[in-house]
């Protein structure tokens, strides 16, 4: 389970990258987001790994962490409850009918 820590950052940097606020779609060092937020790499880690989950950013060891492209174009892209990445989403159209209860007498003449 993530701790308060972990899900403020994870829903603090989805909001910087819809925002545009990393320059080349490019986040900073995991040492200087975990100075920026206070925090330990893991818990930067712990973040990371769960934007990477639903496909907003792209770890390249040794040259830094980016934002995907694909992901800037749809905020949609992802359920932040089930972290579902969305191209894996599937949305059903569902019909309801309000039925009455069998014990209320409809009204005269209905």
């Amino acid at each position: 389970m993530s701790s308060k820590k972990t899900e403020f950052i994870v829903t603090d940097l989805i909001s910087k990258i819809f925002q545009q606020k990393f320059w080349h779609n490019k986040l900073p060092t995991q040492r200087d987001l975990a100075a920026a937020y206070q925090v330990s790499r893991f818990t930067i880690q712990k973040a990371l790994k769960r934007l990477e989950a639903i496909g907003l950013i792209e770890s390249i060891q040794g040259d830094g962490i980016y934002i995907r492209e694909r992901a800037l174009g749809n905020p949609l892209i992802s359920n932040s409850l089930t972290e579902v990445p969305y191209e894996d989403m599937e949305s059903k159209l569902i019909y309801r009918k309000k039925v009455r209860p069998p014990w209320i007498l409809s009204p005269a003449g209905c």
